[in-house]
């Protein structure tokens, strides 16, 4: 079980910037198409160390733009953030970064419209390195969102969440002789034990055969065995999943990450949810012609005309 820590805001600035140094990008959301520096929102306790640590990282130094004193940095950072996530630049790991490939005017003017009712903040707008605009403000800091963060529904115990129970002959009663059809071949094996086909003498797994008769094989090299044989019509995933519908595996997500290895369960290769996430980030558009298209729209999730992901946190839940 998960404590409740209290949440206690930490007081500093949360900062704008960018570097001529760093190497044009193509912009992303409304503005896709255009090239752009890419631009850095962080937040520091001290504004003057934070200037003197980025600029020893680089041959050129970072241009400040927007310093903004708060008393709750994560808080004020976080929606930012939040208002530029279409902008978000991320690794090739699919892993969030402070950098967003928007232009900069486009960032300041949304952070100015961010300034409403909430804790005061002292707001410097930067140029040349130096000051050339200073305004006492309020922008909401929503602390109570971080509160909510850190008290999220407790976990469930871990025992099979993640992983799907191994096939089993017995467990569909299916049994020793019965004949099945490999899918991708037309070809007939037997059934020769709880776990085992027998195919011209010789005794395979499912995957195991798939692995050795596969006519186009994958590149993981992964096969989800019960996917590709059928018995009377039926591939053996249907008829295991209509016996025993979860199949020990937790439906439930807490986050993009745990949707991802869902949906690409669902799909019959778990190894390729790093894709989907990066279809969640809206790094890659799904086409329509994708074998990940279908069951990310019975998901619930929603695409906009050009093929990206409108918004992953709409997925059912539970699937």
């Amino acid at each position: 079980m998960m404590q409740n820590l209290k949440f206690k805001p930490k007081a500093g600035y949360v900062y704008v910037v960018t570097n001529e140094c760093l190497k044009l990008v193509k912009a992303k959301g409304i503005f896709r198409g255009k090239m752009v520096k890419a631009v850095k929102i962080g937040n520091a306790k001290d504004f003057t160390n934070r200037l003197g640590s980025l600029n020893t990282a680089v041959y050129e130094n970072f241009d400040f733009h927007l310093g903004i004193k708060t008393d709750d940095v994560v808080g004020l950072e976080g929606i930012i953030h939040t208002a530029l996530q279409d902008y978000r630049i991320y690794t090739r790991d699919g892993d969030a970064t402070e950098f967003f490939a928007c232009p900069l005017d486009e960032v300041v003017g949304r952070i100015k419209n961010l300034i409403v009712r909430g804790h005061k903040v002292d707001v410097e707008e930067y140029k040349g390195g130096k000051v050339v605009g200073r305004s006492g403000a309020k922008i909401r800091a929503n602390i109570k969102r971080h509160e909510a963060a850190k008290a999220k529904v407790v976990k469930p115990i871990r025992k099979n969440i993640g992983k799907t129970k191994a096939f089993s002959f017995a467990e569909v009663e299916i049994s020793n002789g019965a004949k099945l059809v490999f899918v991708p071949t037309g070809a007939e094996v037997t059934v020769a034990g709880d776990k085992k086909i027998e195919y011209k003498g010789a005794h395979y797994s499912l995957s195991g055969y798939c692995k050795e008769f596969m006519p186009r094989k994958n590149a993981s090299g992964a096969y989800q065995g019960p996917k590709y044989f059928s018995y009377n019509g039926k591939s053996l995933l249907e008829i295991r999943n209509e016996r025993t519908p979860s199949c020990g595996i937790e439906e439930r997500w807490e986050g993009k990450t745990q949707l991802a290895k869902l949906i690409a369960r669902r799909g019959g290769n778990e190894g390729a949810f790093g894709g989907i996430l990066h279809y969640f980030s809206r790094m890659r558009p799904c086409v329509k012609t994708s074998k990940w298209r279908e069951l990310l729209e019975s998901a619930g999730i929603k695409f906009d005309t050009k093929d990206y992901v409108i918004n992953w946190a709409v997925a059912k839940n539970p699937l």
